[in-house]
């Protein structure tokens, strides 16, 4: 009898579990469930720390998606800085730099796997005579998104 209602018990727990698992994906305005207060890997900032960096010192965006993308919505602040446009976006950005000398460069793109920021990250750090962090954001842009839904990051 109790094997029998552990065994119930069970099948509820992953019946809900996976319609749970099953709303997370299809729901359009879904958060992120893999950046927000993730430790991000060597070179890379988590949103909570380049948020708070934000909120101290201060901090140069560098936005490397497409231009569109750029347009339709960024990160207050950021600058566009994408390998299609590098020529033409890289005055404001020498600007910005000479402006905050020593303010940590974070870069981010469209998603987690996306390469734009790494690629500008690589093609940056050689251009960079102070010495000061460039990093990538981990998550990208969606990681960004998600954070401002999230309650617990200021």
């Amino acid at each position: 009898m109790i094997r029998h209602m552990l065994v119930q018990a069970t099948v509820l727990v992953a019946a809900a579990a996976l319609a749970g698992l099953g709303v997370h994906h299809f729901h359009p305005g879904a958060p992120a469930l893999y950046v927000t207060a993730e430790k991000a890997p060597e070179g890379s900032i988590s949103v909570m720390d380049a948020r708070t960096l934000t909120a101290g010192a201060g901090v140069i965006w560098l936005d490397a998606r497409r231009r569109t993308e750029y347009e339709k919505q960024h990160i207050p602040g950021a600058l566009l800085c994408n390998e299609a446009e590098w020529e033409s976006v890289m005055e404001p950005v020498i600007l910005a730099m000479d402006a905050a000398p020593g303010r940590t460069i974070v870069i981010y793109c469209d998603a987690m796997k996306c390469q734009a920021s790494k690629e500008i990250q690589a093609r940056l750090l050689p251009l960079i005579p102070d010495g000061r962090p460039v990093l990538v954001l981990h998550g990208g842009w969606p990681a960004w998104q998600a954070s401002l839904a999230s309650p617990e990051i200021k």
